[in-house]
């Protein structure tokens, strides 16, 4: 038996205008809870690296620690009506996501040291 064709105009229409709106804010806008435990909406931008280089320590038993922070995304603070919002010396609130990424070099075995 077949199945009669839906009547497409009794659906709800689709905005694509609207719907687009709906994604920007669903992917820019996430909720941040601040210090004094209120929550704010973070508004994240788009940004470029212009460096990001690696912190390198020696360990006492020669093994090489390299150490890089990547952020991986950049929000400012804004209030109910969208405003960027400012800290207590005229700064902006931002938020910073990142990542850390470890990298290990062991010492060759003869030169370990203790």
């Amino acid at each position: 038996m077949l199945k009669a064709e839906p009547d497409w105009d009794n659906y709800l229409r689709f905005d694509p205008d609207a719907f687009a709106q709906f994604l920007w804010y669903a992917k820019l806008a996430t909720k941040v809870r601040l210090p004094d435990g209120s929550e704010a909406d973070l508004v994240e931008n788009k940004f470029e690296a212009l460096k990001e280089e690696w912190n390198e320590y020696r360990l006492s038993d020669g093994t090489m620690v390299r150490f890089k922070v990547v952020v991986t995304a950049i929000g400012r603070v804004v209030n109910e009506r969208g405003e960027i919002t400012y800290n207590n010396e005229g700064v902006q609130n931002v938020v910073v996501k990142s990542m850390n990424i470890v990298h290990v070099i062991d010492p060759p075995p003869d030169t370990r040291s203790n």
